[in-house]
C-alpha cells in the first residue's frame, strides 16, 4: 500500500476503494431498491385530485425514511471507499445488511407514518392500522430489532477493517476513525436496543416510549460526534508533530 491513495479531507482517511466492486454494486441496487418501495402513492399516479392530496400527505413519512435508509447507505458507500475490502466476511456482512434492509423497509414507514399521523392530530395518514397496543409494541420491536442489526451489520465491517492488517496497514489516525466509527454505529444500535426493550416491557399506553427513545440521539449524536472530531484532531496532531519539528 503506498502513501499516494487519494485523501477523504475531510477526516484525512486515505481511499483504497477507488473502484466499484460487485459486492458494493449489489449492496447500491438493494438500497435503491428499498428506496423504491418508498414511494408515495400506491404504485399508481392519482387519479383525481383527492388522491394526489392523500399520495402528498406520505411526503413527511417518506422523507424521513429515505433520509435513515440513505444514513446507512452513506455508511456502507464511506466504508467501501475507505477500505475496498472484498474478501468473503465482507460479503457476508453485505448481504445480511441487503437482506435486513429489504424487511425493514415495511416497519420503517410504517413506524414513521404512524408517528407524523399522531403528531399531526390525524390530519396525515397512519399507513398502517393498528388494532391494539400489542400491535404497536409489536410494531416497534420489529423496527428496533431491524435498526440494531443493519448497526451490528456496519460495525463488523469497521471491525474486520480494523482486524485486516494485512491488506490494510492503517496508521494511527485511520484506525481512531474506524474505532469510533464502530462507536457510533454501537451508540445507535444500543438506542434501537433499548427502543425494544421498552416495547416488550413497558405497560399499556407506556409503549410509546419506545418511539420517543430514539428522540434521545438528537443529542447524544452531536455530542458523539463532537468528542469524535477532538480526538481525531489530536491523533492528527500528533501524527504531524515530527514532521513539524
Amino acid at each position: 500500500m503506498t502513501d499516494h491513495q487519494p485523501i477523504d479531507h475531510t477526516q484525512k482517511f486515505r481511499l483504497r476503494g477507488q473502484q466499484t466492486t460487485r459486492i458494493e454494486t449489489l449492496t447500491d441496487a438493494a438500497f435503491a431498491f428499498a428506496f423504491t418501495l418508498l414511494v408515495i402513492g400506491q404504485g399508481k399516479l392519482p387519479a383525481n385530485y383527492a388522491e394526489l392530496v392523500l399520495a402528498l400527505q406520505h411526503i413527511p413519512a417518506f422523507v424521513a425514511s429515505f433520509a435513515l435508509l440513505g444514513t446507512f447507505w452513506y455508511g456502507h458507500h464511506q466504508w467501501s471507499r475507505r477500505t475496498g475490502l472484498d474478501d468473503g466476511f465482507t460479503v457476508f456482512l453485505s448481504f445480511v445488511l441487503v437482506l435486513t434492509i429489504l424487511v425493514y423497509v415495511y416497519p420503517l414507514k410504517a413506524v414513521f407514518s404512524s408517528m407524523f399521523h399522531w403528531f399531526s392530530g390525524g390530519v396525515l395518514p397512519a399507513g398502517i392500522q393498528l388494532q391494539s397496543i400489542n400491535e404497536l409494541s409489536g410494531l416497534f420491536m420489529v423496527y428496533g430489532v431491524g435498526f440494531a442489526l443493519m448497526c451490528l451489520c456496519l460495525i463488523f465491517l469497521q471491525w474486520h477493517a480494523l482486524r485486516s492488517t494485512f491488506e490494510l496497514p492503517l496508521n494511527l489516525l485511520e484506525q481512531t476513525i474506524l474505532r469510533t466509527e464502530m462507536q457510533a454505529w454501537a451508540l445507535l444500535g444500543t438506542v434501537g436496543l433499548i427502543s425494544t426493550l421498552v416495547a416488550a416491557l413497558a405497560p399499556g399506553k407506556w409503549v410509546v416510549l419506545a418511539g420517543f427513545v430514539y428522540g434521545s440521539l438528537s443529542v447524544l449524536m452531536p455530542l458523539f460526534g463532537h468528542f469524535a472530531r477532538a480526538k481525531h484532531r489530536r491523533v492528527a496532531a500528533l501524527l504531524a508533530a515530527p514532521d513539524a519539528a
